[in-house]
């Protein structure tokens, strides 16, 4: 087993090294712009926004494609068929080619397998990344080995230019890269260009596919844990016929969605949604919407801990309550930037009760809180006119220039 595994990774470093010695020579198309996918990814986040935007907005000025390891993307009907025509299987001979065309590469993970992003310096790499980060990542990460983390700066050494949402971001993403300031470009989310455009009224499709978020909608979406299964509802008092009463009382809907890890280990039955949902409880994950940023629009209430999606739902000025049931174990393994009563506008809540009391305030008051919470976008959000796509596509611009 181990032979083997020695073996496909001797294969993949000697396949990347081979597509770099072929990218210092292949000639450039300055207009091929390529969205790197990555497994088990999907088409989603930031990647997914910014590639809708360019090919509405620049589809006759550029090449736009999605590149994926994931082949069953390209029959996804869901995605619809004039952004599948833009889709390329990235184990195929087209595949390889583009991406040796693509004078700039768009990601929003760390890269992975082949090719990552073993590109020459004659190509472009630009990490959109998947969330504003309040916990560590990547260097500053708790418990990393040294392998750990000469594998992570060997990761960052592929990285041009990051972008981000505000100084603060900017400067704590420098600590954690160990990228230069000038590298790390503040121009907004792609993904919050979405959320700012639908934030009076979401998308009707949705609404005509899941007719109860035209209600009240409180969304649970807590983050990943890497040394544990996430807990919904972590309160000793909690009561599921409560909560039921609670939502058919306010003709409220409340959706549970974790992190896209947990999903995972939902189909392997470790986290186990069963206990909670039905009737007004529903989960709502990948499989029903790929991506969160959707559904926001049509939220009233975000419960969270420290996850970035509840620096995304500021830019709504809507209510967020806070469950940081394990606050001190999550400081000790992964850590935090950021002193966290400091940054989270909201209530921290211990009890079952408490949750209740506060979404009560909330249906009757949504503009509660709405002065410290403005603070914190403020802190976060450096712009909040839905036109990151555009600081984007002159950064390309001004960087594949450069780069000739």
């Amino acid at each position: 087993m181990i032979g083997r595994v020695l073996e496909q990774r001797s294969i993949l470093i000697v396949l990347c090294l081979v597509f770099r010695a072929l990218d210092y020579f292949w000639p450039k198309d300055r207009d091929c712009i390529v969205f790197l996918g990555r497994r088990n990814m999907g088409y989603s986040d930031n990647s997914r926004y910014l590639f809708e935007k360019f090919l509405s907005l620049h589809n006759d000025e550029i090449h736009v494609l999605w590149v994926t390891p994931e082949e069953d993307l390209l029959h996804d009907d869901s995605i619809g068929k004039d952004r599948r025509d833009h889709m390329v299987y990235l184990y195929s001979v087209r595949g390889i080619v583009s991406l040796l065309r693509a004078r700039a590469v768009l990601l929003s993970w760390m890269p992975s397998g082949f090719p990552g992003a073993d590109f020459s310096s004659r190509t472009v790499v630009i990490q959109l990344w998947h969330g504003i980060p309040i916990k560590r990542i990547s260097l500053c990460q708790k418990g990393l080995s040294e392998r750990q983390m000469a594998l992570a700066a060997r990761e960052l050494r592929k990285i041009d230019y990051w972008i981000c949402s505000s100084r603060l971001e900017r400067d704590s993403l420098a600590l954690c890269t160990g990228l230069p300031v000038d590298n790390l470009k503040i121009t907004g989310y792609p993904r919050n260009d979405y959320l700012i455009e639908n934030r009076d009224s979401g998308d009707a499709r949705l609404l005509t596919r899941f007719p109860f978020i035209g209600k009240k909608v409180i969304l649970y979406a807590p983050t990943w844990r890497s040394n544990d299964k996430v807990k919904f509802f972590p309160f000793d008092d909690f009561s599921k016929d409560k909560l039921t009463s609670f939502l058919e009382a306010n003709d409220a809907y409340l959706l549970l969605r974790a992190h896209y890890g947990d999903d995972i280990l939902a189909l392997k039955g470790a986290v186990d949604y069963d206990a909670f949902e039905g009737g007004r409880v529903l989960v709502m994950n990948r499989d029903s919407i790929g991506d969160v940023q959707d559904i926001l629009p049509f939220v009233d209430v975000l419960i969270s801990d420290y996850s970035g999606v509840w620096l995304d739902y500021l830019l709504l000025d809507r209510p967020i309550i806070f469950v940081p049931y394990d606050l001190a174990m999550y400081e000790s393994t992964q850590g935090l930037l950021y002193d966290y009563d400091s940054i989270t506008p909201g209530p921290k809540v211990r009890r079952f009760i408490e949750l209740l009391s506060e979404l009560e305030g909330y249906f009757a008051d949504p503009h509660k809180g709405s002065i410290e919470r403005n603070r914190t976008k403020c802190m976060f959000h450096e712009h909040d006119d839905g036109l990151a796509h555009k600081r984007i596509y002159e950064l390309i611009k001004e960087a594949t220039s450069e780069a000739e």
